[in-house]
């Protein structure tokens, strides 16, 4: 494995802990939507980075696989895929033929990625019903979920908690601006 992929696959281990922290709060507290707010942000970030690493990975995929000609650009990628495609969709009677597997590599990676992409708008639609609601809560009832002192001690595990707590604020304000 190369850096970008220890990079990636790092990234992946550390967002796994606000996704849980978000859900276990949704779970909980339906109110309060900072968490939830952050997750969304992280989520859109995550997704495109993944998108970024998908693309790196197409073009490290194709160009290692590409004998003729030494340029990366993304028409000879495109080209190379849709060769790729077609050998594979002859070659489907064939068990494990090595463009079968391309096939299945390219087919899988490019669902995955429509998928991520599909739930990554979910969510945003989630988290905007969710910032709509809590606007109209403030405006009817004048409460606000960020309203809220983050009153948290001064060791190292407080001064975490207080820049996750910004980072909420910061994200629920950035969403606001953004989806209402």
């Amino acid at each position: 494995m190369n850096v970008w992929q220890w990079l990636y696959d790092l990234l992946a281990v550390f967002m796994l802990p606000f996704y849980l922290s978000a859900l276990l709060n949704l779970m909980e507290k339906p109110a309060n939507i900072r968490k939830t707010c952050l997750a969304c942000s992280i989520y859109i970030i995550d997704t495109i980075i993944g998108l970024l690493y998908t693309i790196y990975f197409v073009q490290f995929w194709f160009s290692e696989n590409d004998s003729g000609s030494a340029s990366g650009t993304a028409n000879t990628i495109a080209a190379n895929a849709v060769n790729v495609l077609r050998r594979a969709s002859a070659d489907l009677s064939q068990s494990a033929s090595p463009s079968r597997e391309l096939f299945l590599t390219v087919s899988g990676t490019l669902i995955t990625t429509a998928l991520r992409i599909y739930f990554c708008f979910v969510f945003l639609s989630f988290t905007k019903q969710l910032l709509f609601q809590a606007a109209q809560n403030k405006k009817n009832y004048r409460t606000d979920s960020i309203s809220e002192e983050a009153n948290y001690p001064s060791t190292v595990l407080g001064n975490l908690k207080r820049f996750i707590y910004g980072l909420e604020v910061r994200s629920k304000h950035f969403l606001d601006e953004h989806l209402l």
